[in-house]
């Protein structure tokens, strides 16, 4: 499943994969962006060729309303 970048309703950056919706937390210097869930405290990584890797698993379900 691809990555999905949408915004929020304040204007903000946000990362839909596989059901869980993450926040923008930085930029990288080698191009790729780290991101924070919304509901809990997982982070993800995504790169410059769409790839993302979650390191922690998330402690609630995923929204079905952000899944493709």
């Amino acid at each position: 499943m691809s990555a999905i970048f949408t915004e929020s309703t304040r204007g903000k950056r946000q990362l839909c994969y596989l059901g869980y919706r993450f926040s923008l937390k930085r930029k990288n210097q080698n191009g790729s962006e780290y991101w924070i869930c919304v509901k809990c405290q997982t982070t993800a990584t995504s790169y410059l060729h769409l790839s993302v890797f979650v390191r922690e698993d998330h402690t609630h379900l995923p929204d079905e309303t952000d899944k493709e």
